[in-house]
């Protein structure tokens, strides 16, 4: 017997899901690539405060150096350890946005699968089949299928704006992805990611764009941003961020579930 389209769909969002890096917490987040990215950050970080120490001792000691005036070995290590904590956080950096292209990667999955489920494809290709056969037979004006070919286009255009991938999830399922767990840690993290990648690691949220802005509760409780608007992604929890990421997939394809088994019911 034939698997349900919508069956098969949710068959390969649990195994997209189950084959991504979002996992949850305690032991199961120190197995994961997240963990072993931190701690390689966190162990370069040691290591080099343990080289430039030797190298403040090695220059305190230099004797030759003792009536030179420029020569100021705190100021040096100072120095050394600001070059080393802005690599550090930049590191970081990246690992956040590393973080949001899976959950892009699964939303725009997530999206493909519930068209294909609902058969929004398939019919906006037969539409079109349909009018074109009919305007080279001149029952249908040309402006209905340029009006065709939009949606067509719609259906098949790659989705980058999250605001875009959430509309298409529940235009195909009626699925509010605002409503699902740890929402609104995912969008800080699509905010941090564009932050690193479009205003050199600033926070600068604009009033009448809400989208720009992280919410007020998790921005008191990381404490992220310094005196100069700038970022400090070293400071971000890690592991919340990607248990976030978890949570908030499960829960997603946990309500989708639901809308696609009703239709499989329907017909």
């Amino acid at each position: 017997m034939a698997v349900p389209k919508e069956r098969h769909a949710l068959w390969m969002l649990r195994l997209h899901l189950l084959g991504n890096k979002f996992l949850g917490p305690g032991d199961i987040y120190h197995g994961s690539i997240w963990h072993t990215w931190e701690t390689r950050i966190q162990d370069g970080h040691k290591a080099e405060e343990h080289y430039i120490e030797t190298r403040y001792e090695k220059r305190k000691s230099d004797l030759k150096q003792v009536d030179n005036p420029y020569f100021d070995p705190d100021q040096e290590a100072g120095e050394d350890y600001a070059d080393t904590c802005q690599v550090t956080d930049a590191m970081y950096a990246a690992l956040v946005v590393a973080l949001w292209a899976e959950m892009e990667h699964f939303m725009k999955f997530m999206v493909k699968s519930c068209q294909d489920a609902v058969g929004i494809r398939k019919l906006a290709i037969e539409k079109m089949a349909k009018y074109c056969d009919e305007v080279l037979n001149k029952k249908k004006p040309t402006s209905k299928v340029e009006h065709l070919a939009k949606q067509l286009n719609k259906v098949h255009a790659s989705l980058y704006k999250f605001d875009d991938l959430k509309s298409a999830v529940k235009e195909t399922t009626s699925v509010n992805v605002e409503k699902c767990a740890a929402y609104p840690t995912v969008d800080a993290i699509r905010i941090l990611n564009n932050s690193f990648k479009h205003s050199k690691g600033h926070y600068l949220p604009e009033d009448d764009k809400p989208f720009t802005a992280i919410s007020k509760s998790l921005m008191s409780k990381w404490n992220i941003v310094n005196e100069h608007a700038r970022i400090e992604y070293s400071k971000l929890n890690i592991q919340e961020l990607a248990t976030a990421c978890n949570s908030f997939c499960a829960d997603l394809l946990g309500k989708v579930k639901v809308k696609l088994n009703a239709s499989v019911k329907r017909h």
